[in-house]
């Protein structure tokens, strides 16, 4: 997860006084958690990733206790212009502080572009050919006739994108072909690969992994046999040019997580998870679902449960997030929407997060920033 919101809220408004701490406790299904109805702290602000020049770097060490009862550890690593692209966010239901149930899809606007290119005289005004896309040009606005006869002039409020506070120019947007000019096609707004040379990562098991990238700027994937976080931090280190596409190079450490150790799954103390415990969904449920583990100095603990075998919307997954200090109740009301899918198992994932943000300043302006992430994820399949 590389973006969580933060909402802060004391217990005794979410569940009442003392006098009634026993009803938020679940008929005794192992005593009030503390701190659970929180969002996960994060020490990193938010807005520094506002800015079109985005990078993501994940490490992430997977036990899985179904199938084949793999484990593994991943790297990714990729570097957009995010200058055009607007996905549309799933719609969700929030169920407390900490858990929602995703409602919808995502989805993508769609922007009258040239979606194939081969010289710069192939795109609009206020676009160069980038391989094979026509990549806009940043190009500040206020009015529209600030922007090229292809594109229009997108205001942003003081509280948009600090980088961009006025406007910026933009391709017109769409829903049918026949609103798009000549020689334009109505397509799902794109972001664009920027390059790097390398991305390393150090302090993993055996040498350090090295990430390169192909002849379209997709960097390869790095990958461990086994749980490969052997230092207390991961090191990574991103090599980049100067050129005009190049997003800039930098270092960073983000603490290595351990592996969580689920310690209670609703009335069983020590699950055995690989025995596809039961949740106990119902629609005449009236208990919340509590989830204990080993409390760790993870920056945060991400729950979730989607719909596996039988599903119709296996997009409507509960999603928990919430502090590492051992403990969530999960809303009976969100059991009660997981129990409309017809799904008579659910994937159960826990996972241990540390974060950092990494970016680029120029005055007040954020020319880059980038988003890194180490993980340790334990994933089982759980009953109905």
């Amino acid at each position: 997860m590389s973006s969580i919101e933060r909402v802060r809220c004391c217990w005794w408004l979410l569940c009442g006084v003392a006098l009634v701490a026993a009803a938020c406790d679940g008929a005794g299904q192992g005593g009030v958690c503390p701190g659970n109805e929180d969002h996960a702290p994060q020490d990193v602000d938010e807005a520094k990733l506002l800015t079109f020049w985005q990078g993501s770097i994940t490490v992430n060490a997977e036990k899985k206790l179904h199938g084949d009862l793999a484990e593994d550890t991943i790297a990714h690593a990729g570097f957009s212009d995010m200058y055009e692209f607007r996905p549309v966010d799933p719609a969700v239901q929030p169920y407390s502080e900490a858990c929602y149930v995703v409602m919808s899809q995502p989805t993508d606007i769609k922007r009258c572009v040239v979606v194939d290119c081969t010289a710069d005289t192939d795109c609009p005004d206020g676009f160069a050919c980038h391989y094979s896309d026509c990549v806009p040009e940043f190009r500040s606005c206020t009015a529209a006739g600030d922007c090229p006869d292809s594109q229009y002039c997108e205001i942003m409020t003081a509280e948009g994108d600090p980088r961009h506070p006025l406007g910026f120019c933009m391709s017109p947007l769409c829903e049918e072909q026949d609103e798009c000019a000549a020689g334009l096609d109505c397509a799902d707004s794109r972001y664009y690969h920027l390059h790097v040379d390398s991305v390393t990562f150090g302090g993993m098991a055996g040498d350090d992994e090295v990430l390169e990238p192909d002849a379209n700027d997709l960097l390869s994937s790095g990958y461990w046999d086994g749980f490969a976080f052997e230092e207390a931090a991961v090191g990574v280190t991103v090599a980049s040019g100067t050129g005009t596409r190049d997003f800039p190079g930098f270092s960073v450490e983000v603490p290595a997580p351990t592996m969580p150790r689920v310690t209670r799954f609703g009335g069983i103390d020590n699950p055995r998870l690989e025995e596809s415990p039961q949740i106990g969904l119902s629609m005449e449920r009236t208990e919340p679902l509590w989830v204990k583990w080993e409390a760790g100095d993870g920056d945060f603990i991400v729950i979730t449960l989607t719909p596996g075998t039988g599903s119709q919307t296996a997009y409507g997954k509960l999603v928990c997030a919430t502090e590492d200090d051992g403990c969530l109740r999960i809303p009976s009301s969100a059991l009660l929407q997981l129990a409309l899918d017809r799904a008579v198992n659910f994937k159960f994932r826990i996972g241990r997060y540390n974060r950092t943000v990494w970016w680029l300043e120029e005055g007040e302006e954020i020319l880059a920033a980038a988003d890194i992430e180490a993980s340790a994820v334990l994933e089982a399949v759980v009953g109905r």
